[in-house]
């Protein structure tokens, strides 16, 4: 994930150039180096979320409503998660046979934990606004997820409860090492050796929804870049939209769409103004990144147009 610590080494980095640019050109080869790990770690991954949407009835609920999410099709690191669900709790494991409950208590088979222990929340519903990261456990191709969800407190209506896992899907060595060609990497190796460190660029991705109503979509992009990016963080000013992403000539990301606010930091968020990513996304010079949305979460509530703002850093 893009910290302070990644921050401080460029600053550091800038500083020393400047300071004496004679007797830093070993340190200034050996943090190109590390620029460079971090776009052939870009490469082998990419972000991923499973969501499971559970339809909740206005009663106490002391037995859960479980769903599974979709089976991986590749091997997926989960780190996170996030929730909209309020008042809730939860149990969750490998859909496998024997696999165990992450959740264990006295009560056995029936353990529970409060849904916000797990996961962070939407920027609508109460909570911390941010992902809720916890040490990462691997799905492994064909896994699926299968979620518990308990309702100890009634509500007025009938509700429904949105929680997405995030995590990193992992890219085969093979695809991996047919993208790096050495042509591709004389490029970006030509690209890092123009600045002493990475520089903050930004585009701002407007989203225009077919209608008002039930099931309108959008479909917006990130423009062309003429130079590569480690793309690294999203803001919005979207809310109550599904989504999903992808590059023009592969397949969604995810398996399913997910919510916004698993992507991108809500405008009006306390607690982040960027929603940053554990592992950038790689865009070589002219690829796009493809955002196609539904304009509601739930069903009831309609997204309105806005935009998608996107942290895309030289490398």
């Amino acid at each position: 994930m893009q910290t302070q610590h990644a921050y401080d080494e460029a600053f550091n980095n800038i500083a020393d150039i400047i300071f004496d640019p004679t007797l830093n050109r070993t340190a200034q080869l050996a943090y190109n180096d590390q620029r460079l790990a971090a776009v052939k770690r870009a490469v082998q991954f990419r972000p991923d979320f499973l969501t499971v949407q559970i339809p909740m009835p206005a009663e106490v609920q002391a037995l859960p409503a479980t769903r599974p999410t979709s089976r991986v099709v590749d091997n997926v690191i989960i780190s996170g998660a996030i929730t909209d669900g309020e008042n809730k709790k939860i149990n969750f494991k490998r859909d496998r046979e024997n696999a165990d409950r992450f959740v264990a208590s006295e009560g056995g088979s029936n353990a529970q934990i409060s849904l916000e222990a797990i996961a962070g929340n939407s920027s609508e519903s109460k909570g911390v606004s941010q992902i809720q990261e916890f040490y990462p456990f691997i799905m492994r191709k064909n896994d699926r997820l299968s979620i518990s969800v308990y309702k100890p407190v009634a509500t007025q209506a009938s509700d429904r409860v949105t929680v997405c896992f995030t995590g990193n899907t992992l890219i085969s060595k093979a695809r991996v090492d047919e993208f790096l060609t050495p042509e591709m990497l004389r490029m970006i190796l030509s690209e890092i050796d123009l600045r002493v460190a990475p520089e903050d660029r930004y585009a701002s991705c407007p989203v225009k929804f077919t209608g008002a109503g039930a099931a309108k979509t959008a479909r917006t992009n990130t423009p062309k870049f003429d130079e590569p990016r480690l793309i690294t963080g999203f803001r919005t000013t979207v809310k109550h939209a599904m989504m999903n992403i992808s590059f023009k000539k592969e397949g969604n990301f995810a398996l399913e769409n997910f919510p916004i606010w698993a992507l991108a930091a809500e405008a009006g968020n306390t607690t982040e103004t960027w929603r940053m990513l554990k592992v950038p996304i790689f865009l070589e010079p002219e690829q796009q990144l493809f955002f196609d949305l539904v304009n509601s979460i739930d069903g009831t509530t309609y997204a309105e147009d806005g935009d998608i703002e996107v942290r895309a850093p030289t490398v």
